[in-house]
């Protein structure tokens, strides 16, 4: 019995180290494992993060790309509609469109007969008989009168149809808003008095005139001449006026009936 007890207790002595020894190891694998599905755990958690954070990132490239591309779209939008406006009132300039006629005109007695503007027998007329309005533009010819014009009586001479007598007031008008202009004769029928055109004439430059008078059947748009411009006197403008041709004309005022 003795004996047995004996063997039992050398047994215990040598099972007891064992199962210590294997615990730890037990445990150590369970350390081991716990390690590394926390590592997998953690880099599973920074991989998940890193394609949320690229899917956010593509997702306001996206975001950026359409912003850009909806206000190039509404830039090429109003770029079309400043084009129709623009081509709209190219097309309203051309519906008003003057259109060209070709007179022949009595030759006017000059002191020379060489190719100039003055005295030439081929006067183009360029205009319409419509309403004029405020930057209306045309072109055409332009004859001239005397301050001695228009009677036989030299008390009536100088007399405009506004009541301002150029014969004693002279060739030149002040208007309180343009100042000191030349004075032009033009039909009832296209201008009112005190009408203020600008004139480019290729002889005498570009100047202010004002209507203060009436024209014969020969004076207005469409007509031989459209303006009938006072100078001197009657023998100046037979000898030195005689016509000017190819002038251009822009209205700056509509006068009064």
């Amino acid at each position: 019995m003795k004996k047995f007890i004996c063997i039992l207790n050398i047994l215990l002595l040598l099972l007891i180290p064992t199962t210590l020894f294997l615990a730890k190891e037990e445990e150590k694998i369970c350390y081991e494992t716990d390690t590394k599905s926390s590592l997998k755990m953690i880099n599973t958690t920074v991989f998940i993060d890193r394609s949320n954070k690229k899917k956010e990132e593509e997702e306001e490239k996206r975001k950026k790309e359409e912003e850009a591309r909806m206000l190039a779209l509404k830039q090429e939008e109003e770029r079309k509609k400043e084009e129709q406006i623009k081509l709209a009132a190219i097309k309203k300039t051309e519906s008003v469109t003057t259109t060209t006629t070709v007179e022949q005109v009595s030759s006017l007695e000059t002191k020379n007969d060489s190719d100039t503007n003055v005295g030439n027998t081929n006067t183009v007329i360029v205009g319409t008989s419509e309403q004029a309005y405020v930057g209306y533009k045309f072109a055409g010819s332009m004859s001239a009168y005397g301050r001695d014009c228009c009677s036989s009586d030299p008390l009536k001479w100088g007399m405009t149809a506004s009541g301002f007598n150029i014969y004693t007031n002279g060739m030149y008008y002040n208007d309180p808003e343009y100042g000191r202009v030349r004075i032009i004769a033009a039909s009832r029928n296209d201008f009112y008095l005190y009408s203020v055109i600008k004139i480019n004439d290729p002889l005498d430059g570009i100047y202010n005139a004002i209507v203060l008078d009436r024209g014969d059947s020969n004076i207005g748009i469409g007509r031989r001449f459209v303006f009938d411009l006072v100078v001197e006197s009657q023998e100046w403008a037979r000898i030195n006026y005689g016509v000017h041709k190819n002038v251009s004309f822009e209205v700056l005022r509509i006068g009064k009936a």
